[in-house]
């Protein structure tokens, strides 16, 4: 760990002798605990949390390559995203200090939210965003293989990860079946009706989250990171 801002990683892996490589903007989160992005050959000092609190020592934050598969990530206006009896009021306070995430409203029970991405047969993503209660304190993730017509699941295991200000981080995991390409991923499917916040959502190919990939029009990858030569 490294106790420095980002502003002399920099000179610090200079004077260490490092090199350190990635061909691509990323996210980290700051020491303020919000979400920013970091410049394409800049190394990411990430501040965690833990149990909604950003601690003061932040890491090196080395990760593989990613690819969001999701193509708007945080308009969930846009027709990319598949609603169903649903009001969406943009322009709400978000985790990365914008005001950009949604309010999203189910106004029936048979309320649905979902987006498309063309993925591999029998390969495991993960699917993430960043939710915070309104009248709703849960919401329902599940996966449909389009191939078949089919839910692969209705109610998905979650995880979640506290990054404060009310916001959690959701994460869940789901093997495509034999002959699946085209995966559904839902924001939300029960039945009960209410108020939530959602921002930053990301479906990506391996079994665990990787830091937050915007995307606003098309799929996006995050380079792999090297950090080497200090002996």
């Amino acid at each position: 760990q490294l106790s420095i801002d980002n502003v002399s990683v920099k000179e610090v892996i200079r004077n260490a002798d490092f090199t350190f490589d990635r061909n691509s903007t990323a996210t980290r989160v700051n020491k303020e605990g919000l979400i920013e992005t970091v410049a394409i050959d800049t190394p990411r000092l990430d501040y965690p949390f833990i149990d909604g609190v950003v601690q003061s020592e932040p890491s090196l934050l080395l990760e593989p390559a990613r690819t969001n598969l999701i193509n708007y990530s945080q308009d969930f206006s846009n027709s990319d995203w598949i609603d169903f009896n649903v009001n969406l009021t943009s322009g709400q306070s978000s985790p990365d200090g914008n005001s950009n995430s949604y309010l999203i409203e189910s106004t029936n029970s048979s309320f649905l939210l979902y987006t498309q991405s063309a993925v591999s047969a029998s390969t495991e993503y993960t699917f993430s965003y960043f939710f915070k209660e309104g009248t709703k304190d849960a919401v329902k993730i599940a996966f449909y293989n389009d191939n078949t017509n089919s839910f692969i699941t209705q109610d998905a295991a979650q995880t979640l990860v506290d990054f404060g200000n009310g916001w959690k981080r959701i994460i869940t995991s789901v093997t495509t079946p034999s002959g699946c390409t085209s995966l559904y991923s839902y924001i939300d499917r029960s039945s009960e009706i209410g108020t939530f916040y959602a921002f930053g959502a990301q479906l990506e190919q391996g079994s665990y989250p990787t830091s937050y990939i915007p995307t606003s029009g098309s799929s996006v990858t995050r380079a792999a990171e090297t950090a080497y030569g200090a002996g």
